[in-house]
């Protein structure tokens, strides 16, 4: 059993009495300790200990002759300093202990840090394999759709032209009745607007081709603002009349990059502007060339994205958007492949003003040829 403080008390001045009558014994001078380690565990501090010895100083040295109380006082401070050696040792104990507990601390930290990593790292894997699988199935639907339209594509717009040439012909005939004059216009006139959107599939099946260029993984000279318009075009059906684009293209219409990946990182920055924008709307599109990379900036007009969820949006399967609305890897995506090229990409955004992402790809050293048509 510890005891209280009226027996630390009264043992502390019987222990110093013994001390003092006694400086060279070892067994007084233990006794200091053994006290000091007694007060520890009925929770006295030093302050009480200070007052402890105060007062057992006070009680002891009213008893001996004034010419005796210079060297008490001197071999008093010996037996206090042993006192507050309990409490010295504790101390230790304590910085001992903090430090193995600092030292658990840094080990947990790093293996969450490696945890983390390790997740991250397994997520983007996963992102790398969805978006590989989906690559090539999107290579092979677009060669597969590129190639049954353009058969049957070029045998109509060859015989259009057949028969606008005979319709020609028909009317410059002198045997052609005058009263048909009015039919044959609006037959050539037909013929006409059918050249008109023939054209235009012709267009989308060329920009298909642009766009996917799944099988170019090697860096070539393009035509930025070529590649641009054909992922405009392709997304062109989701303006709906509510979005204007606004281009602004000012630098040099040529980037060392890979075709096909490039494409899909404006698809994934263009779409995911539209899906902010609810009602109407614009997204601007610019282009501009800086001291160490080539830079493109898609801004939209939409809600803009909540801080909270800010620092997040890069990381594979996040998304706000509904149940079934998205899956989350459009914008990781788009960071693994600007990585990919060495360059970074970053974002900007103000409630209820909109967001604008940024990519920067830094220059390359390429060989001297013409970018690709």
């Amino acid at each position: 059993m510890n005891p209280d403080g009226n027996t630390l008390s009264k043992q502390y001045a019987a222990a110093l009495t013994e001390y003092l009558a006694d400086p060279e014994s070892e067994i007084a001078l233990n006794k200091a300790y053994e006290i000091g380690r007694d007060a520890i565990n009925v929770g006295m501090g030093v302050l009480d200990m200070v007052t402890l010895y105060h007062d057992a100083l006070c009680h002891v040295i009213a008893q001996q002759p004034a010419a005796m109380h210079q060297g008490q006082i001197a071999a008093a401070a010996t037996f206090f300093a042993e006192n507050l050696s309990s409490f010295e040792m504790q101390l230790r104990g304590y910085r001992e202990n903090n430090v193995l507990l600092q030292e658990g601390n840094e080990m947990l930290r790093q293996a969450k840090t490696h945890a983390e990593d390790a997740h991250r790292e397994l997520q983007q894997t996963q992102a790398q394999l969805v978006h590989a699988a989906k690559m090539a199935s999107l290579g092979e639907l677009v060669a597969g759709i590129a190639h049954e339209l353009n058969n049957p594509l070029t045998f109509v717009i060859a015989n259009r032209a057949t028969v606008s040439k005979l319709i020609g012909e028909l009317a410059a005939s002198p045997n052609f009745p005058p009263d048909l004059g009015n039919n044959l216009t609006k037959v050539q006139d037909r013929l006409d607007r059918m050249r008109t959107g023939f054209g235009r599939i012709t267009d989308i099946v060329l920009n298909l081709r642009t766009f996917s260029r799944l099988d170019e993984g090697e860096f070539k000279l393009i035509r930025v603002n070529q590649s641009l318009d054909s992922v405009l075009m392709l997304l062109e059906h989701r303006l709906a009349g509510r979005i204007s684009i606004v281009k602004q293209y000012c630098a040099d219409d040529m980037l060392f990059c890979m075709p096909g990946i490039f494409n899909q990182v404006v698809m994934n920055l263009l779409t995911n502007a539209i899906d902010a924008i609810d009602g109407e709307g614009a997204i601007s599109l610019s282009t501009s060339r800086g001291e160490t990379a080539f830079q493109i900036d898609v801004a939209d007009t939409g809600a803009g994205i909540p801080p909270a969820v800010l620092s997040r949006i890069f990381e594979p399967f996040f998304t706000t958007k509904p149940v079934g609305a998205g899956t989350g890897l459009g914008l990781a995506i788009a960071h693994s492949i600007v990585q990919a090229h060495k360059g970074a990409i970053t974002v900007a955004s103000e409630a209820g003003r909109g967001t604008t992402f940024t990519v920067s790809i830094p220059y390359a050293a390429f060989p001297l040829s013409t970018p690709e048509a």
